[in-house]
């Protein structure tokens, strides 16, 4: 994912959004929101809001919140959660979080309940050494 937030300037949450096509009819638009009331200078908190469709209907929502510590020379996870909230008829399951130096992931499995169609959830979050979310 290439989105980039500088989030220097304002108290206010950014948002950018970005919508893809999965294949098989599904489609992911994907929200990263940086709380500013909860970062501070050497400190970022963010979270990235996916919403999965199934030929234009929603089928679920899956969240990755993230808070990052960065000093100028480095980045790296504090805390990583994920959450996720399905409609009738959709599953979620295997959920796993892990980081690498400034980067949180997380990846999931999303199914309707035939087990016909099967999503592959997967997710990062990046913050770089100057606090920039991506």
């Amino acid at each position: 994912m290439s989105l980039l937030l500088s989030s220097t300037c304002s108290a206010q949450a950014r948002i950018v959004a970005e919508t893809r096509d999965l294949g098989n009819g599904v489609t992911v638009e994907t929200v990263i929101v940086v709380d500013e009331a909860l970062s501070r200078s050497s400190t970022k908190k963010a979270s990235t809001v996916n919403t999965y469709k199934y030929r234009g209907e929603e089928i679920g929502t899956v969240t990755l919140t993230a808070t990052f510590g960065y000093d100028g020379s480095r980045a790296w996870v504090v805390s990583a959660s994920g959450s996720a909230s399905m409609e009738p008829g959709w599953t979620y399951s295997g959920e796993r979080i892990s980081d690498s130096g400034g980067t949180a992931y997380l990846s999931a499995t999303i199914k309707n309940t035939s087990g016909q169609i099967k999503v592959s959830v997967d997710i990062d979050l990046t913050c770089s050494k100057d606090g920039d979310i991506s």
